[in-house]
């Protein structure tokens, strides 16, 4: 293979050897030099939750980018496919009002934007150490992925916690302008934070006048059952969507704020926003993903197929080839006997970015319309690659 002409995000490049040429992809697999891998991150953290088969996304996005092919988003333009969003989005989240973005960072850093607008006089920004918001300079620092903040180090307003633990916010929160959290650590090993705890902090957040942010960009768009993925009792002042927030094919963030938010900014100058602004195909994917999502049943057959996914998981550790499992939703973290990636792939299974440090545990994320076959694979896989440590 010819030496790529490229770099390669999230890699040394200097391995281009083991660059991978994707000749085609199947439901919920790609192939490569002829072989079948299932891609147990579905297109990196969920993306694809249907899989990487739906004509009818393409279709329908391409049907109407012919039609309307572009919206600035500034200057007070729109159309009727963005109203149209942002009204079903208001109505599945009770009135929370949305600004579109160009992707997961884009959405958190637009989220402390509009939280220093409302809270104008302080600058603290509270993240926690295992997690992680994004690969910009201001939202890499919210959290402490090393590989992020090596190079320039972290923006001085941001303060990171060592862990979620409600005392130690306490003591930071007074002079706080926002807390950033997300709904569920994947980084931190899915380790689910209590009812209790996000009851005390909004607690805490409402006492002491601090923006609570809520980044559900990993979890949102059905892998929990429900399309956003934070716990119920968070009830933030703004949250912000991503990845499988369209689908996948056509990739669309948001940040979306509640009444107190849009109240106090609504009579400012909302300096954010880029060229394009966001993506009027990620508008349409996204309207077309809901859409589907209420057609075709998913979330009256989450549970079945959650059910299904654990009875996989604890064959596979009652066979021994994992240690233990647990899950947030559809997403599972495996700890297993170290497992070098490359014994994944050879035996059919992509596990993904997101676990490239570790050869001791894998995440994944089983899809919405997982079939039996799906399952199959899934579990046969998983086995041999595993027997194998």
């Amino acid at each position: 293979m010819k030496h790529p002409k490229l770099l390669y995000p999230f890699v040394v490049n200097s391995n281009w050897s083991k660059t991978r040429v994707i000749e085609s992809y199947s439901q919920f697999s790609y192939t490569d030099s002829g072989k079948d891998i299932l891609d147990l991150s579905l297109g990196n953290a969920g993306c694809f939750m249907l899989g990487f088969n739906r004509k009818d996304i393409i279709d329908y996005v391409s049907e109407q980018m012919l039609k309307n092919p572009f919206v600035s988003g500034e200057y007070m333009t729109t159309n009727e496919a963005v109203l149209n969003l942002s009204e079903k989005l208001f109505d599945l989240s009770n009135g929370y009002k949305s600004l579109f973005t160009l992707s997961g960072s884009d959405a958190v850093e637009s989220a402390i934007k509009l939280a220093t607008m409302y809270n104008p006089d302080r600058q603290k920004i509270i993240g926690f150490q295992s997690s992680y918001h994004g690969s910009t300079f201001l939202v890499s620092s919210i959290g402490s992925i090393p590989e992020m903040t090596q190079h320039w180090g972290k923006h001085i307003n941001c303060c990171v916690l060592p862990s979620f633990d409600i005392e130690l916010i306490r003591k930071e929160i007074s002079d706080a302008n926002c807390i950033v959290i997300e709904s569920c650590s994947w980084n931190n090993g899915l380790d689910t934070l209590s009812d209790e705890f996000w009851k005390e902090l909004r607690a805490l957040c409402t006492e002491n006048n601090v923006v609570l942010i809520i980044d559900d960009i990993a979890m949102c768009g059905g892998k929990t059952g429900k399309f956003f993925g934070f716990n119920p009792y968070a009830n933030p002042d703004i949250f912000c969507l991503g990845k499988s927030f369209s689908g996948g094919y056509f990739p669309l963030s948001a940040c979306l704020v509640n009444d107190k938010i849009y109240q106090s900014v609504k009579d400012k100058f909302l300096a954010h926003g880029f060229t394009y602004s966001f993506s009027l195909s990620g508008v349409y994917c996204t309207l077309k993903y809901l859409e589907i999502l209420e057609k075709e049943n998913h979330y009256e057959n989450f549970e079945s197929t959650l059910a299904r996914a654990k009875f996989v998981m604890d064959n596979l550790v009652s066979n021994g080839s994992v240690l233990s499992y647990k899950n947030y939703g559809l997403v599972f973290k495996l700890t297993i006997k170290p497992t070098a990636e490359e014994v994944f792939y050879n035996n059919g299974i992509n596990v993904g970015v997101w676990n490239s440090k570790s050869d001791t545990s894998i995440l994944l994320i089983v899809p919405l319309n997982a079939s039996s076959e799906y399952f199959n694979k899934l579990q046969t896989r998983l086995q041999n690659a595993c027997s194998l440590s």
